[in-house]
């Protein structure tokens, strides 16, 4: 029996803990690096080629990405960025 109850305890100290397995679920943390990347690959197409379905998009994911928390907000400099470059420099298509 005691040999029984030690290779029970082996097998679950082998079993990760409810922490390990927790985080490697996808919450609304987790999503935040792949939708800061998205929005930022999002307004760099924007930038140059000035089409509006990028800038739809990339609005969308800075929805989705405060509403999976309020850090995202930071980002939204990367509007200001691309604004400002567009106003003042002129488009040479």
């Amino acid at each position: 029996m005691a040999y029984q109850l030690g290779l029970l305890g082996a097998f679950v100290l082998l079993l990760p803990s409810w922490y390990a397995i927790n985080q490697g679920f996808i919450n609304h943390i987790n999503l935040l690096e792949f939708l800061s990347l998205w929005f930022v690959w999002l307004l760099f197409r924007y930038e140059p080629t000035h089409d509006l379905k990028y800038f739809l998009w990339s609005t969308f994911v800075f929805g989705l990405g405060f509403n999976a928390h309020p850090i995202f907000l930071v980002l939204i400099v990367g509007y200001f960025w691309v604004f400002v470059r567009t106003k003042r420099l002129p488009d040479w298509k």
